[in-house]
């Protein structure tokens, strides 16, 4: 049977989302949804224990992995994978988020039986490479277009976990990543390989780690989000949240900040997006911030390999929390079958939000940004 092109078209941009929910176990009706509403790309997330649990060459669930890359092909759709290596939670080591399963000694999202001794010791050496090339060979990289190891790994690398500084912690992971892509051998003829990290402009020594780490990659990864970085920084600096602006010059200050931390490598944008939750946004702001985004990939974003937008759907959210007026990003509305969102003057410290699997945003109402974004990638 014939399958659809999964290349983006002459004149459109490859452009995704980063959906909040479990696309993976979602199946081809899901799947099928999301291309209907015209979505052509998604981000897989991942664990690196999900795969590899008792011995190295143990990877569980990848028929299952298959089926949905089949069905994304089918489809005409793409994916990045993203496997997370630990975890964006993990404020001190002491926390029990820091370890697998909350158990001291299991390095955040290892496999049990690797334990930790550094990036760049064994057996992790070895074992990320191994991982790596297994990955980055198994599918069409038509279709899983991208292999990303770590999710925003500079708000990790930079504090000390390890007993080692912040920029052996740094040199060490990149030479994991390079021995990565140098065991993975041809990038053409694979998944490219590369890691994620937070972007920001106008805080000295931020995209430091990135800078580093892009010359050992295929690709440098990023999240980035300019009206949380301002939101965070009223609230650090005791001033009343506002709106970013997301005018055309204001988009190029971003992500022409990408290029310069870039360097010559190739980029992705895994998150992106704009709330639309009053005080700090509005449904035009969010169209406006899409659209002045498509307009400047149009014009200079050659760079880019693709960039998705998070999220599909807003995030439930606790008001006690400051990134919960950001968790208005999505493309539709908040919906939930059982939960309701508490009100943005309530700080529920109990209110633990909706589980993935009850959130399916059937209800949902669309943005009008949705539009702008699915119809570039046509």
């Amino acid at each position: 049977m014939a399958t659809a092109d999964t290349s983006p078209g002459p004149g459109t941009l490859d452009l995704g989302v980063a959906s909040n929910y479990v696309v993976i176990i979602q199946g081809k009706d899901r799947l099928t949804a999301l291309r209907d509403m015209g979505v052509r790309r998604v981000n897989l997330y991942y664990t690196w224990h999900e795969f590899e649990t008792t011995k190295p060459d143990d990877m569980t669930d990848l028929k299952q992995l298959d089926d949905t890359v089949a069905i994304l092909k089918s489809l005409g759709m793409r994916a990045s994978m993203i496997i997370e290596v630990t975890t964006t939670d993990c404020q001190k080591v002491e926390d029990a988020s820091c370890w697998l399963q909350g158990n001291p000694g299991d390095f955040p999202s290892f496999p049990s039986h690797i334990p930790f001794k550094g990036w760049d010791q064994e057996p992790t050496l070895s074992a990320m490479s191994a991982f790596a090339k297994k990955l980055s060979h198994r599918w069409s990289p038509d279709v899983v277009t991208h292999i990303l190891i770590g999710n925003e790994m500079d708000l990790f690398l930079r504090r000390d976990y390890t007993g080692l500084t912040s920029a052996d912690n740094v040199a060490a992971f990149g030479k994991m990543l390079a021995a990565a892509v140098a065991a993975s051998g041809d990038a053409s003829k694979r998944s490219q390989i590369g890691s994620i990290f937070t972007l920001a402009v106008g805080q000295k020594g931020h995209n430091d780690i990135a800078k580093a780490i892009a010359p050992h990659v295929d690709v440098i990864a990023f999240t980035i989000y300019p009206g949380l970085q301002k939101l965070l920084l009223d609230i650090d600096g005791g001033k009343d949240i506002s709106p970013w602006d997301p005018t055309p010059a204001h988009i190029d200050t971003w992500f022409g900040t990408a290029k310069t931390v870039a360097g010559a490598k190739r980029i992705v944008v895994t998150e992106t997006g704009h709330p639309t939750r009053a005080t700090i946004g509005s449904n035009a702001d969010q169209k406006r911030f899409a659209d002045n985004l498509i307009s400047w990939l149009k014009k200079s974003g050659s760079q880019f390999d693709f960039v998705s937008w998070y999220s599909l759907w807003d995030n439930p959210c606790n008001p006690c929390n400051p990134f919960c007026y950001y968790h208005s990003c999505g493309l539709l509305t908040f919906e939930c079958s059982n939960l309701s969102e508490p009100p943005a003057d309530t700080c529920d410290q109990a209110w633990g939000g909706c589980d993935d699997n009850v959130c399916q945003g059937e209800k949902a109402q669309t943005k009008p940004a949705l539009a702008s974004w699915v119809a570039a990638t046509k």
